[in-house]
């Protein structure tokens, strides 16, 4: 079983559609969304886990069997981006599982949340498509982003 964290988030659900679609089994967890989005409703095993509490963690993972994990959960950084990673990845650390990678960057397309905090696009795209002044983008705004056609695609079901 696979276990991704933050499976029912907009990258998250996408990921989790694609091993589903694989024919992987998933578990995914919500912890602030508990709406399962239609094109993965009896896919995936939908769980609740805060990843900072170790105990449940560890204690989904032996429910679940886990053999593989996906850590995709996160949150809107304050200011101490720091103190936010800390707190997002504690779980996961403190659970002695050796991570092998930690992506930070962010995909777009039309299924991302339009007003999301994480990435300046989706704002500026959709107020330009509403008729809108678009709002001011700046030098200091870039990040790792990148265009994702499947996220981009609405889903058939």
């Amino acid at each position: 079983m696979i276990l991704l964290t933050g499976g029912l988030g907009m990258i998250g659900a996408h990921t989790a559609r694609a091993l589903a679609d694989l024919g992987r089994r998933v578990v995914v967890t919500a912890h602030r969304r508990a709406e399962v989005p239609a094109f993965l409703a009896g896919r995936v095993t939908v769980e609740p886990l805060d990843v900072t509490d170790r105990d449940a963690f560890l204690a989904l993972a032996a429910r679940h069997d886990v053999g593989d994990i996906v850590h995709l959960a996160g949150g809107i950084p304050g200011e101490d981006p720091v103190d936010f990673l800390r707190a997002d990845t504690n779980g996961l650390l403190g659970s002695g599982v050796q991570p092998v990678v930690l992506r930070i960057g962010s995909v777009w397309g039309p299924l991302m949340d339009p007003e999301s905090p994480f990435n300046h696009i989706p704002p500026y795209v959709g107020a330009a498509l509403r008729g809108e002044r678009p709002p001011p983008l700046h030098a200091g705004d870039g990040g790792d982003t990148c265009y994702a056609p499947d996220a981009g695609a609405r889903s058939p079901c």
